[in-house]
């Protein structure tokens, strides 16, 4: 388009069952909108937990300069590949401490608008508990692993 190539990417599920990104290969600029959120929790409402990681995983291996999030602030390329490491790892601590709640078999139930989730009372979110939006969003996100576990997500 004008001159510039463009390639619609699906790296895998993450924020939805439909993500999508766009890479520029010659600039190695990836936009990766609701995939990467920078500097906060992401939003997990329709999220596909275990994916989002693998997602994040395969735009990692990409030959990028450049990572654009879907929301939060683009400054050096530097800031943004290190932001996207926490990304990952925000999402990998997602799913290890869904998992952990699950086998402890604390209670978290989808049947309220947000869920109800006792069990994120016993959370630890470790380096990421100060991160904006955790407590916000964390039952929601408990719920989503839940639902992951007992394949009660949406094909």
């Amino acid at each position: 388009m004008g001159g510039t190539e463009f390639q619609i990417l699906n790296l895998g599920r993450a924020h939805t069952g439909g993500d999508l990104v766009v890479y520029l290969p010659q600039t190695k600029v990836l936009f990766l909108g609701e995939v990467y959120a920078r500097g906060m929790f992401p939003s997990q409402r329709s999220s596909y937990p275990s994916e989002w990681e693998e997602t994040l995983k395969k735009a990692k291996t990409l030959d990028v300069s450049w990572y654009v999030p879907g929301h939060g602030f683009v400054d050096g390329k530097a800031e943004l590949k290190a932001d996207l490491e926490d990304s990952l790892k925000i999402q990998e601590y997602i799913v290890a401490e869904g998992k952990r709640l699950h086998a402890l078999g604390l209670p978290c139930t989808n049947a309220g608008a947000p869920p109800v989730c006792e069990a994120t009372k016993q959370v630890n979110w470790g380096p990421f508990a100060s991160v904006p939006q955790t407590r916000s969003k964390q039952d929601i996100a408990i719920n989503r692993v839940y639902m992951e576990l007992e394949g009660k997500l949406p094909k």
